[in-house]
């Protein structure tokens, strides 16, 4: 069985292939690393709370709000802060916004780190 941020990612990617084909999206400038960092946090927050069967969900929830951000603001690359900026809806998984405030700084935070290790090799 896969585990859910597995789950996750494979529905993200299926959703932002849809929605591609569906409308003229920017492209995605999201490297693996950073990737990685979104799903192994916000994974952890839903294997925490027992809510893994709303984690698939969240993560398509989150992708729709941060592509209408890309949109709207009219961007020729979508980046992970548009993802960082969609967390707000998590609030409908009654997760707040303190919360959601910890979660972004936790992200932005190892992503920083994870872009000194490259620049320092």
């Amino acid at each position: 069985m896969k585990n859910i941020k597995e789950i996750g990612k494979q529905e993200t990617f299926k959703a932002i292939d849809q929605l591609y084909q569906e409308y003229k999206l920017p492209k995605v400038s999201i490297s693996d690393s950073e990737w990685n960092i979104f799903f192994d946090v916000t994974s952890e927050i839903f294997n925490n709370d027992n809510m893994q069967n709303d984690y698939p969900l969240a993560m398509n929830i989150i992708l729709r709000r941060a592509l209408n951000y890309a949109i709207i603001d009219e961007r020729e690359e979508f980046t992970i802060n548009y993802l960082i900026d969609g967390l707000c809806d998590l609030t409908v998984f009654h997760i707040y916004y303190e919360e959601i405030a910890k979660i972004k700084e936790e992200i932005l935070n190892k992503i920083n780190k994870q872009k000194i290790k490259i620049k320092d090799k």
